[in-house]
């Protein structure tokens, strides 16, 4: 009885060849693209197996195997530029700071003090026991062509560790030179003749005078940035201000703290840098140097307050209640005084307000201005 064809025996069929496995292993390898493109192929190959197309999946499995083969290679010389790159670079900056770094004294210095007499040069000589004619040349009087004084390893190794420490003490100072003054202010309130206020900022060493304004006492100090301890002299006793923050000094001393941060003068930076653009943009005056000496800041100049606020300042239209039957939009009309002058707020929740006023013909406009910091 005969059967038809129900396609190929079980045991006819040929081994499969997971090429699978090799490409997942060369994944491993820095040739991303090319295992990319093998495990297609692979995967391609499975599924051509898997549906008894034994000539496709055998066509398939060989491009999978070829590529792997290929990422390997180049895995492999990737691997190996990176370590003969990386150890040749490590050794070349070793033995280029090994000197700078090296902060012991040489075992021989070769600096010694030129000799300028003659007999200087043979006590030298007899002592050090270079006599011989085999010695080192002899040192010519006031001549600078003495090549194994000036030419030996460690004298070279103390002159790029001198070079070094050179460049270690210039970037210190220009870290500390780097580090700007910001004028901070010291207010006591409440009632007292004379308030004075000393600190870690100079050093306790002498006593800053605050300036009566109104219903307290003010000075303007320019501060380093940094943490500063102080203390208020009130009527020649010491002081704590309570709406400070305390700390404890080393002695035991309970002193206030104040802060000085660069961000918050951010600020006044940025407007500082807009004023300084904006004059050198409405400059009349020709390019040149003028040949004049700068004004040199004295130190009484310092000490000095700004004045006094006028009282007719202190009236901000901003700040007065309006009726509820009138227009929010609409304010009083405004003083002369209190034209083109710039209003600030106090700062909250990081957004600084601030305001002016200005007349045109016979109508007055407030304009202000929200930004965020």
């Amino acid at each position: 009885m005969s059967h038809g064809s129900q396609g190929p025996v079980q045991g006819s069929r040929p081994p499969l060849r997971n090429y699978l496995c090799l490409t997942m292993v060369t994944c491993f390898c820095p040739a991303w693209p090319i295992n990319i493109v093998a495990l297609v192929f692979s995967v391609m190959a499975q599924k051509s197996y898997d549906e008894q197309d034994f000539e496709g999946s055998r066509r398939l499995g060989r491009k999978a195997l070829h590529l792997g083969i290929v990422s390997l290679v180049i895995g492999l010389a990737i691997i190996t530029a990176y370590i003969i790159v990386h150890f040749t670079t490590f050794s070349l900056y070793k033995r280029r700071t090994w000197h700078c770094l090296n902060t012991k004294p040489p075992k021989q210095t070769s600096i010694r003090k030129r000799p300028t007499l003659t007999n200087d040069i043979e006590r030298e000589n007899s002592d050090s026991g270079v006599g011989r004619k085999d010695a080192r040349p002899k040192i010519l009087m006031d001549s600078t062509e003495d090549a194994d004084l000036f030419q030996r390893e460690d004298v070279k190794a103390n002159a790029e560790m001198q070079e070094f420490f050179e460049w270690q003490r210039d970037l210190e100072s220009l870290s500390k030179g780097s580090t700007q003054a910001r004028p901070t202010v010291f207010r006591w309130t409440g009632a007292a003749k004379d308030v004075y206020v000393s600190g870690s900022f100079n050093n306790w060493s002498s006593k800053i005078p605050l300036n009566k304004s109104q219903n307290n006492f003010v000075a303007i100090v320019d501060l380093p940035e940094g943490e500063h301890q102080y203390k208020f002299c009130v009527d020649g006793q010491w002081t704590l201000d309570p709406t400070g923050s305390v700390v404890t000094s080393k002695t035991g001393t309970v002193n206030n703290l104040i802060q000085v941060k660069r961000t918050d003068f951010e600020v006044f930076d940025a407007l500082k840098i807009d004023s300084e653009d904006s004059t050198e943009e409405l400059s009349s005056s020709p390019p040149g140097p003028y040949h004049q000496e700068p004004y040199s800041i004295k130190s009484e100049d310092k000490m000095k307050h700004p004045p006094y606020l006028p009282p007719h300042l202190l009236q901000v239209l901003l700040n007065k209640d309006t009726g509820i039957s009138c227009d929010p939009t609409l304010l009083p009309e405004p003083n002369h005084v209190m034209l083109n002058h710039l209003y600030a707020l106090s700062i909250k929740d990081g957004v600084m307000v601030l305001s002016a006023s200005h007349r045109y013909k016979k109508k007055y406009v407030t304009t202000l201005l929200y930004k965020p910091i």
